[in-house]
């Protein structure tokens, strides 16, 4: 597994430094966790498309415990947030193989390390390039999450998850950025920026160039700003720099 600091080029990705400075604002609040998955039996999965080359599969869709997009450019295609596992990761490959025929490079990467984002890249094929902030890396290691602790061995508890828990494993990253990292698609650019600390230490968001879509897992949902605990995230959440952080990303002009 290797580091590439900011500044360097590695296949499609380069590296910069943050786009944008966050204050520090320490809150203790406990974390909470979204509505168990929805029934996924037979029912197809329906993409929707947000913009040019941008798709949505909405939470709740088979395959989804999130909201997951799928950016397909002329070279590769990216997924971001994998699913719960490997069954719901294979349902989303099988989506963005359909999305991207042909495309020579398949990039998986999440908004965060809880098991319902960043999981499912065990159902995707090993020839898949996982790309993974060092904040990601350091919650998934202090929090023991790989050996089954913290909120793995919560997800593993839950009746309504536990099932979709089967099989599913931290894959080795194959990329590691810290700082803001760039994805080059072919025609399309993928920009990554660490959020974090705010619903976890290694928060990320995905924003597409030039068309106002914007990725943000659960730095952003409709109820208040997600604090979690030491179990749940490697570093102190902050409210202080979560509302940074989306003023940065209000900054990009979203859609």
């Amino acid at each position: 597994m290797g580091l590439c600091l900011p500044g360097c080029r590695l296949g499609g990705m380069s590296y910069m430094k943050p786009a944008f400075s966050r204050t520090a604002v320490a809150l203790a609040l406990a974390g909470c966790l979204g509505p168990p998955a929805l029934a996924q039996d037979s029912v197809p999965t329906e993409p929707v498309a947000l913009s040019e080359h941008v798709t949505v599969v909405l939470e709740g869709q088979p395959g989804a415990q999130s909201n997951v997009g799928i950016v397909v450019g002329s070279k590769g295609v990216l997924v971001i947030d994998s699913g719960l596992g490997p069954r719901n990761g294979a349902i989303l490959a099988d989506v963005a193989r359909r999305l991207a025929p042909g495309r020579s490079s398949l990039y998986v990467a999440a908004t965060h390390f809880h098991p319902e984002h960043m999981m499912g890249e065990s159902g995707f094929p090993e020839s898949a390039i996982i790309v993974r902030s060092v904040g990601q890396q350091l919650d998934i290691d202090a929090t023991g999450a790989a050996e089954g602790r913290g909120v793995v061995e919560l997800f593993r508890q839950l009746p309504g998850r536990a099932a979709d828990m089967e099989g599913a494993v931290y894959r080795t990253a194959d990329l590691l950025f810290e700082g803001d990292a760039l994805i080059d698609l072919g025609g399309v650019r993928v920009r990554l920026m660490e959020l974090g600390p705010t619903h976890t230490r290694g928060d990320v968001g995905f924003s597409v160039e030039g068309e106002g879509v914007v990725f943000t897992g659960d730095v952003a949902m409709e109820s208040p700003i997600g604090i979690n605990s030491a179990r749940l995230t490697s570093a102190p959440s902050s409210a202080g720099v979560g509302l940074g952080s989306l003023e940065g990303v209000l900054g990009l002009k979203p859609r």
